[in-house]
C-alpha cells in the first residue's frame, strides 16, 4: 500500500510526552522490540531530549539500524544544542555519530552531511571573523583541524560513497573546490605542491566510473589551461589514458546488451519503491553474473567488487528507507490502518533480508573481501533485519568456522529474544534452534550419546521453549524430526527418552501425519513394535489430523512389514470404519462451505442488482476450483426462440444455480463396458441424476455422477466400496481427485502434461480452456483417477519444467474458490496527455481521489517522451469513477480523456456504420485481409475442446484465434498470416482429432450444419467430454435487423439466369476471377478502338461498330 511521508503537522508535546511514557512501560516487558526502540528515539527527538536520546543510542544500534532521516535528525540536534564556541570533547562526539551513521546504510546524504560539517568547521577554524558561520570552534578544535587533517576527512567520505555512480561526484566536487580554493593563499613551492596534489585528485577520479565523467574531463581541462599552460597537453594525454577503463566499465562493458550507464539511468526515471527496486535487482544480477568474468588474453566483463558491493548497498537502503517510511506512519492510526503499515513494513523487511543474505553468499563464493570485512557486513545485515532467521543463521554459522564459543552463545540469545519480542512467526524461532542444535551436535561429535548429552539437554529446552512461546507447538516438527534422527545416529538406545520428552500434548504435534508415522516409524525400528501400533491405533481415531489416508497408508505399510494377518486384516477394519466418518465429516463441512458461498453469492448479487440494475453483462470469476473457469453457457447461432419468456426465465435461473462440483462424484473400478444405464439405476435410490459420462480406461472403465441436489451426494458417498456387476467400486468427490495447473511453459500441451503425470497414476480427463479471449490463459485441470494419486501428483507443486518457472499444482477445491478482482473497473484510461507529462504530473491529477496502486505511463524510450496516454490503477471502484470528473477538462493545453480501462478493447467489434455513410475503408481492408487468413474446419467430433484443438492445429501453423460451432461441428480458425492459411489449404495429409478426420476450407466453402450421423457426428476415439469441460460463452441476441436488401430487377434476373453449383469452392472462385478479367480486357480494347477512328480501323470493322450502333 502506498505510505503518505508528507510532514505532518506539529504534534502537542504532552501528547508526545505520553505516548513516550505508555512506550517505556511497553519496552519493559519488550526491551528488544526494535520497532517500539525507534520509535522511542525519535519522541525524545521531537521533544528535544537530546543528551537522553544519545543515551539510549548504543543499545538501539546495537539491535538495528535508524535510516539516514533518523540520523540527520539526530546529528542536527546534537549540533545545535553543543556548547559554543564547539569543544574539542563536542567535536569528536559528532564525529563518533556520523561514524556511526555511516556503519548504517550507504547514504549520500548522510555523506554529503558530514562533508559539509567538516568544511563548516575547517572555514570557523581558518578564520577570526565567525559572524557568517553558523557555529564556532574553539582553539584545540582549530589546531586539530590543519590542511591534511582535512583532507584525509574528507578524502574518507568521498571514497565511502564512491560506488554511488550518479551521486559520488557531488561529493567529489565538495572535496576539489576546498583544494582549489587553497590555492588562494599559497605562493611558490607550497602552491605548486598543491596543484599536483589537485592534479592527482583528477587522474584519480577519472579513473573511477561516474556518471559526469565528461564534465569532470572537461573540469580537467579549464584546470589545467589556467594552472598548467606549459604542461597542457601531457596532462590531457595522461588523463585520458587513465580514463579508458573507467570509461570502458562505464558505457562500454555490455553484459545481456546493457551497460552500468543504462541502468544509472533507469535508476533516475524510477520514480517510485517497485521501479527502483527492479531496477537494482537487475543491477545486482548484471553486476554478479557468474559467467561475466574475463578470458584469459581476452578483453571481457570481470566483475568489480567495489561496484557489485554497492549495488547491493543500495538496493538495501530502498527497502530499507520504505521499510522506516511504511512503519513511522504506523503509529498514531487506528488498529486497522496500523496492521497493514505494519505489515507493509514488514513485507519490505521480509525483501531487504533476501539481498542482504544474497550479498552475503556473495562475497563468500567470490572471495572477494577479507574475513573481517565479510563479518562486519553479516553484522550489518543482522542489524538491518534484526528479525530476519535467515541471516542470524549466516553469523551463526559465521562464528562457527572462528570456533568462538562464547560468542555463539550470546548470538543465539540475542536471535531468539529478537524474533520472539518482534512477534516473528514459530518458523523463525525454529531456524535458530534448529542451526545452534546443529552447531552443538558437530562440536560434540566426539561424546558418547547419553541423557546429560549437551545436543540432548539443548533440543529438551527448545522443544519447551517453541511450546512455551507457541502454544501449538511447530507444524512443521523440525526440531522433532532432528531430534529423533540425531539419537539414532548417537545413539538408538535414547529414542525412549526423546519420545517421553516428546509426549507432551502439543495440537501441531497430536494432529499431525508426520508425528504421527515419524514417532511410530522410530519406535518400530528400536522394536517397540506393540508402542508403534498403539501410535497408528490412536491417530487414525482422530477427528483432526491432517491428512488421515496418509497416517491409513503408513499403516498398512507397517503391519505388512511387522505384523500377522490377523493384525493386518484388524487394521484394515478399523481404517475402513475411519474413512466412513471421515467422509461424512467432510461432506458435511462441503455442505456448510456450499450453504456459505450461496449465501454470500445472493447477498453480492443482490447488492450488484441494487448498485448497477441497467447492468446487463455480469462478472467473470475464477478460484483454483474446477467449474470456475468452466463456462457452463453453450454458444447457439441460432436466433432466439419467441417461446414463453417465464419459462426461459425460469431455465435460467435453474442453469445458473447449478453446482458442478459439490454434486458431481467420481466412480472409479467399475467393469470394462459397463452401460450408462447400469450405474444409472445403481444411484437410483440416491436421488435424481442430472449428467452420467462414462470415462474408459485401460482395465477399469469411471464414470462422472453429476446429481440434481448436492443434498443427494452424501448417500452416493456411503456406495464406496459397494460392488456394480461383481466389482468393487469407489465413489468419491470429483474434485478431490482433480488437479489444477498453472504457470508451465507456453509450450507444454496436453500430451506433455498427460506424461508428466501419468507417473504418479492414471488421467482420466484433462480439461484446457479456450484462448479466443487470450492467449495467455495457461491453465488446466487435470482429473486423476482417485484422491490419493492426485495427492500423490502435488509432489509436482513448485516444479520447474526444463528450468523454468515453477508450476503451481493445487487441488482444485470449490472452498478455496476466490473471486477475481474486476481490474477493468478501478483501472483508468487517460488519454490527451501532453508530451511533457511525467508519471509524477499523473500522480498529482489523481491522488486526490483515492491511493494509487500503480500507473503506466506511455514512453518513449527513443525521444524521451509522454506518447500521450496512461493507465492508472486506483484501490476501489468509486475512486475510480469520483476521478471520470477529469474527462473533458483541460490540462496543459490539451483536453483530457479518462475512461474505465477496457482490458477486451481490441477484441471488442466496432459499431455499426450509420445508414448513409461513407464506408470505412481501412476497416474494410482489415476485414477483407483477416477473412484471408481464416480457413474453416469440418466435421469435428462431439465434445471437442477449443483449446485442445488449437494445440493439435498449432503443431502444423501458427494460430491466432479459434472458435468452435458446435451446433454444425465446425470451427472457424483466424491464422497468423494468409501464407499459413493457404499452407493449411493446400495441405495433402488428412487431419485428424480426436478419432475423426477433419475437413479443411476456406470461408467461401461453409456448408449447411452436418445432419446427425454424417461426417461431423463421427464418434470420437477418445473418451467422451462431458458438460464439465469448457464451452464458449453463449453469444447475446442479434439485434433486429431492417428489411433484407432487394437487388434490382434486372440484376436480379441476371443472377437467376447464372446456374449454380454447391461446394465449387476455389475453382469456382478462379473461374469467375478467369471470366471477369477477359471481359475487362474486351471492354478495354473496345475504348481503344474508338478512340482511334474509323481510318485507324482494320477493314470491316468501323463499320460493323457503326451497325451494331445504329
Amino acid at each position: 500500500m502506498d505510505v503518505d511521508s508528507t510532514v505532518e503537522a506539529q504534534a502537542d508535546p504532552q501528547a508526545l510526552v505520553n505516548e513516550l511514557g505508555e512506550l517505556l512501560a511497553e519496552l519493559e516487558g519488550k526491551p528488544t522490540n526494535v520497532r517500539l526502540l525507534r520509535r522511542q528515539l525519535e519522541l525524545m527527538l521531537e521533544l528535544d531530549m537530546i543528551d537522553e536520546a544519545t543515551g539510549v543510542l548504543d543499545s538501539v544500534l546495537s539491535l538495528t539500524f535508524l535510516g539516514e532521516q533518523v540520523w540527520l535528525r539526530l546529528i542536527n540536534a546534537k549540533t545545535k544544542l553543543s556548547v559554543q564556541p564547539l569543544t574539542l570533547e563536542g567535536f569528536a562526539d559528532i564525529l563518533e555519530l556520523y561514524s556511526k551513521a555511516e556503519n548504517d546504510y550507504l547514504s549520500a546524504a548522510v555523506l554529503e552531511h558530514h562533508i559539509n560539517f567538516i568544511l563548516q568547521a575547517a572555514g570557523a577554524a581558518s578564520t577570526d571573523d565567525s559572524a557568517d558561520e553558523p557555529w564556532t570552534v574553539d582553539a584545540e578544535v582549530a589546531e586539530y583541524l590543519n590542511t591534511e587533517s582535512v583532507r584525509d576527512q574528507l578524502k574518507g567520505a568521498v571514497h565511502r560513497g564512491i560506488g554511488l555512480l550518479s551521486n559520488s561526484q557531488q561529493l567529489w566536487q565538495l572535496w576539489r573546490d576546498w583544494e582549489v580554493s587553497l590555492l588562494g593563499s599559497l605562493e611558490g613551492e607550497e602552491k605548486s605542491e598543491q596543484i599536483n596534489h589537485i592534479h592527482e585528485m583528477y587522474l584519480e577520479r577519472l579513473q573511477t566510473p561516474h556518471s559526469t565523467m565528461a564534465e569532470t574531463s572537461g573540469a580537467y581541462s579549464s584546470f589545467c589551461s589556467e594552472y598548467s599552460p606549459d604542461e597542457y597537453e601531457g596532462r590531457l594525454v595522461a588523463a585520458t589514458e587513465a580514463s579508458q577503463n573507467a570509461q570502458w566499465k562505464w558505457s562500454s562493458e555490455r553484459r545481456h546488451a546493457k551497460t552500468r550507464a543504462d541502468f544509472e539511468e533507469s535508476l533516475a526515471y524510477s520514480t517510485d519503491v517497485a521501479q527502483q527496486a527492479q531496477v537494482l535487482l537487475g543491477y545486482v544480477d548484471w553486476e554478479t553474473d557468474p559467467f561475466a568474468k574475463k578470458p584469459k588474453g581476452k578483453k571481457g566483463p570481470k566483475v568489480d567488487v567495489t561496484l557489485t558491493a554497492a549495488a547491493f548497498e543500495r538496493t538495501v537502503v530502498v527497502y530499507g528507507n520504505a521499510a522506516f517510511t511504511a512503519e513511522d506512519a504506523s503509529f498514531g492510526k487506528d488498529s486497522t490502518v496500523e496492521t497493514q503499515l505494519v505489515e507493509t513494513a514488514a513485507a519490505y523487511k521480509t525483501a531487504e533480508a533476501l539481498v542482504w543474505s544474497r550479498y552475503v553468499d556473495w562475497m563468500a563464493e567470490s572471495g572477494a573481501l577479507d574475513r573481517d570485512q565479510r563479518d562486519l557486513v553479516v553484522d550489518r545485515a543482522t542489524r538491518a533485519c534484526p528479525t530476519s532467521s535467515e541471516l542470524w543463521v549466516h553469523k551463526l554459522n559465521d562464528l562457527e568456522a572462528e570456533v568462538d564459543v562464547p560468542e555463539i552463545e550470546s548470538t543465539a540469545e540475542k536471535a531468539r529474544s529478537l524474533v520472539v519480542a518482534n512477534g516473528q512467526p514459530v518458523s523463525a524461532l525454529v531456524d535458530i534452534l534448529y542451526a545452534h542444535a546443529a552447531i552443538l551436535a558437530r562440536r560434540n561429535r566426539s561424546l558418547d550419546g547419553s541423557l546429560e548429552h549437551p545436543v540432548f539437554q539443548f533440543l529438551t529446552e527448545a522443544v519447551e521453549t517453541v511450546t512455551a512461546v507457541f502454544k501449538s507447538g511447530d507444524p512443521s516438527l523440525r526440531l522433532e524430526k532432528y531430534f529423533i534422527a540425531w539419537a539414532e545416529a548417537s545413539s538408538p538406545e535414547l529414542i525412549p527418552g526423546v519420545i517421553a520428552v516428546l509426549e507432551k500434548p502439543i495440537r501441531a504435534r497430536l494432529s499431525s501425519y508426520q508425528w504421527a508415522i515419524l514417532r511410530a516409524d522410530a519406535q518400530a525400528r528400536t522394536g517397540d513394535l506393540e508402542a508403534a501400533r498403539h501410535v497408528y491405533e490412536s491417530a487414525i481415531q482422530r477427528t483432526d489430523l491432517d491428512w488421515p489416508e496418509a497416517v491409513y497408508e503408513a499403516f498398512i505399510l507397517f503391519e505388512n512389514v511387522y505384523g500377522d494377518l490377523d493384525t493386518l486384516l484388524k487394521a484394515r477394519r478399523s481404517i475402513a470404519r475411519e474413512q466412513q466418518k471421515v467422509n461424512r465429516r467432510r461432506q458435511k463441512q462441503a455442505e456448510q462451505t456450499q450453504q456459505a458461498a450461496l449465501e454470500a453469492y445472493q447477498a453480492e448479487a443482490a447488492a450488484a442488482a441494487a448498485a448497477a440494475p441497467t447492468e446487463t453483462q455480469g462478472e467473470v470469476t475464477t478460484a483454483p476450483a474446477a467449474d470456475a473457469a468452466d463456462v457452463v453457457l453453450t454458444e447457439s447461432t441460432e436466433a432466439p426462440t419467441n417461446g414463453a419468456p417465464e419459462k426461459q426465465a425460469e431455465d435460467a435461473e435453474v442453469h445458473q444455480k447449478r453446482d458442478r462440483e459439490n454434486t458431481t462424484v467420481l466412480v472409479s473400478g467399475l467393469k470394462k463396458g459397463t452401460h450408462e444405464d447400469r450405474l444409472r439405476s445403481f444411484f437410483e435410490a440416491v436421488g435424481k441424476i442430472r449428467e452420467c459420462t462414462l470415462l474408459p480406461g485401460e482395465e477399469t472403465d469411471s464414470a462422472l455422477v453429476e446429481f440434481q441436489f448436492a443434498d443427494d451426494v452424501p448417500a452416493a458417498l456411503d456406495k464406496d466400496r459397494k460392488k456394480i456387476d461383481g466389482h468393487e467400486v469407489h465413489v468419491a468427490m470429483l474434485w478431490r481427485s482433480t488437479l489444477f495447473v498453472t504457470n508451465f511453459p507456453a509450450n507444454s500441451d496436453d500430451a506433455s502434461l498427460r506424461k508428466l503425470f501419468g507417473q504418479y497414476g492414471g488421467i482420466l480427463q484433462t480439461r484446457w480452456p479456450s484462448r479466443k479471449y487470450g492467449d495467455a490463459r495457461r491453465f488446466c485441470y487435470i482429473t486423476m483417477e482417485s484422491p490419493a494419486v492426485a495427492q500423490d501428483a502435488l509432489n509436482l507443486n513448485q516444479f520447474k519444467i526444463d528450468g523454468g518457472h515453477p508450476m503451481t499444482v493445487l487441488i482444485s477445491d470449490p472452498s478455496a474458490k476466490t473471486k477475481r478482482s474486476d481490474a477493468s473497473k478501478s483501472t483508468l484510461f487517460v488519454g490527451g496527455l501532453n508530451a511533457k507529462t511525467t508519471e509524477h504530473d499523473v500522480r498529482g491529477l489523481f491522488s486526490k481521489y483515492g491511493t494509487l496502486l500503480g500507473i503506466k505511463l506511455g514512453w518513449d524510450p527513443v525521444k524521451r517522451i509522454c506518447k500521450g496516454f496512461a493507465f492508472v490503477d486506483l484501490s476501489k471502484d468509486a475512486e475510480a469513477k469520483a476521478a471520470l470528473e477529469l474527462n473533458g477538462t483541460q490540462y496543459r493545453g490539451k483536453y483530457l480523456k479518462v475512461e474505465l480501462s477496457d482490458p477486451n478493447h481490441a477484441n471488442k467489434k466496432k459499431a455499426p456504420r450509420p445508414a448513409g455513410s461513407a464506408p470505412d475503408a481501412s476497416g474494410a481492408r482489415e476485414a477483407s485481409e483477416r477473412r484471408s487468413r481464416q480457413v474453416r474446419l469440418y466435421g469435428l467430433p462431439e465434445g471437442s475442446e477449443e483449446g485442445l484443438l488449437q494445440q493439435a492445429l498449432e503443431k502444423i501453423v501458427p494460430v491466432k484465434r479459434l472458435e468452435i460451432f458446435r451446433s454444425s461441428h465446425e470451427a472457424l480458425v483466424e491464422l497468423q498470416s494468409q501464407s499459413d492459411a493457404g499452407l493449411l489449404l493446400m495441405r495433402t495429409e488428412p487431419f485428424e482429432f480426436n478419432g475423426a478426420t477433419l475437413r479443411i476450407g476456406d470461408q467461401s466453402e461453409r456448408a449447411k450444419p452436418s445432419a446427425p450421423g454424417g461426417e461431423a457426428a463421427a464418434p470420437a476415439a477418445s473418451a467422451p467430454q462431458s458438460s464439465l469441460a469448457f464451452a464458449p460463452r453463449a453469444r447475446k441476441p442479434a439485434k433486429s435487423l431492417g428489411k433484407a436488401y432487394q437487388p434490382p430487377k434486372k440484376a436480379a434476373a441476371t443472377a437467376a439466369s447464372v446456374p449454380t453449383t454447391g461446394g465449387q469452392g476455389q475453382d469456382s472462385f478462379r473461374q469467375f476471377m478467369t471470366a471477369t478479367n477477359e471481359k475487362r480486357k474486351t471492354n478495354l480494347d473496345a475504348k481503344i478502338a474508338e478512340k482511334r477512328g474509323p481510318e485507324d480501323e482494320p477493314e470491316g470493322e468501323g463499320e460493323a461498330k457503326r451497325a451494331k450502333k445504329d
